[in-house]
């Protein structure tokens, strides 16, 4: 006898599809919807000429795109743990793919936590460490979720990439990364992640005694990124450091929260209601109560990098106004930004070359390396 008799089989088949609907911000309810919800939907749509997908993304990519947008809809705890999941297997997918990751800790009697990644191990020895470009990058996630592990494989190719460039040229100099592990909201709200992002470039230089340092992150990293560098201005011990940031990268920045969104933002890697409250979580206890990096600052209150500025985010991006905003406000400075590069990728989602590195994206994946290999030749020219 069949464990489930074919008459009551439709039945069944109901309830999982209720289910995993009800479910739908756990990683098997997500896989379930877009297979049997989302998938189908696309294809139907495709196939009606009605898809509101940009032409960029193919049928699985849009539907699957379609479908993360239920992960904001639930609480903080539900996100992140699905997230985490998800950074895991990314990481998982970079050692397998060659990359060498070695965790810190506390190490030194310092309060640092995060994770070094390489293309060899010989590029993370100390001598070594202090001749290499030593990218400190702070990972997206809206101040709420993610860890060190996210953006495993971005960072892998990102690496072989600037490494390949420099082989050409007969250079030794190698690039890694520290992914750095900071405090996440609401249980800790901004700007409580500066000190600590703070506190690791001061390792970096002071303990580690690296010479040639990069600054970079994604979204909420990004916006990180912008305020360090802000900090570092403004504190006599980081400012009087013999090394400074000589480049930052700004991957898909957060730098102000929309109101609104557009019917053409709706495939998205985040969603309007998501973004909004993760706002809410992060700056509501400011007395802006919102994200106000570009009504707060003056075009000329911005403390840039002193070789280079890459901005890169893609168009179809739900804070891709806000972005262009931040733009212009960089190119309205009485001085101009030292080598600042704007790269945009029309028809692309928020931080697609970070996020969206897996095959399962084929549409995207070629774009995606495009972008990694022109942030490894910007990190070629300003470390030049």
């Amino acid at each position: 006898m069949p464990l489930i008799p074919r008459k009551h089989r439709r039945i069944y088949t109901a309830l999982l599809l209720m289910l995993a609907w009800y479910k739908r911000r756990s990683l098997p309810g997500l896989l379930v919807y877009i297979l049997t919800v989302s998938l189908p939907l696309r294809i139907a749509q495709r196939l009606l000429n009605v898809c509101q997908a940009p032409p960029q993304l193919d049928t699985l990519t849009a539907s699957i795109l379609h479908a993360v947008h239920w992960i904001s809809e639930g609480s903080t705890h539900e996100v992140r743990k699905l997230l985490a999941v998800i950074d895991w297997i990314h990481a998982c997918k970079a050692r397998w793919a060659g990359a060498k990751m070695k965790a810190v800790s506390g190490e030194d009697g310092s309060s640092v936590c995060g994770l070094w990644i390489a293309e060899e191990w010989r590029d993370l020895e100390s001598d070594r460490l202090q001749e290499n470009v030593v990218l400190l990058y702070i990972h997206g996630g809206a101040y709420c979720f993610g860890g060190a592990e996210y953006g495993a494989p971005h960072h892998l190719h990102l690496i072989k990439s600037f490494n390949a460039l420099e082989q050409k040229t007969g250079s030794n100099k190698r690039l890694v990364v520290f992914s750095l592990e900071y405090p996440l909201a609401p249980e800790h709200v901004f700007p409580a992640q500066i000190p600590v992002a703070a506190t690791a470039f001061k390792w970096l230089v002071s303990s580690l005694g690296v010479s040639q340092v990069v600054v970079g992150g994604d979204s909420a990293g990004a916006h990180m990124t912008v305020s360090l560098m802000n900090h570092i201005k403004d504190t006599p011990e980081l400012s009087k450091l013999p090394i400074q940031p000589f480049a930052t990268i700004l991957i898909s920045p957060w730098v102000s929260s929309p109101s609104s969104a557009g019917e053409s933002l709706c495939f998205d890697l985040i969603s309007l209601h998501g973004i909004q409250q993760a706002d809410r979580l992060v700056f509501g206890h400011l007395p802006e109560k919102t994200n106000s990096l570009l009504t707060a600052l003056k075009p000329d209150d911005f403390h840039v990098a002193t070789k280079g500025t890459l901005v890169l985010y893609g168009g179809a991006g739900i804070l891709s106004k806000g972005i262009e905003q931040f733009i212009g406000m960089l190119e309205s400075r009485s001085e101009a930004v030292p080598g600042l590069e704007v790269v945009k990728y029309d028809g692309m989602p928020h931080c697609f070359n970070v996020m969206m590195m897996d095959r399962l994206y084929p549409s995207v994946r070629e774009t995606a390396l495009e972008a990694v290999e022109k942030t490894a030749a910007f990190i070629q020219r300003a470390s030049a």
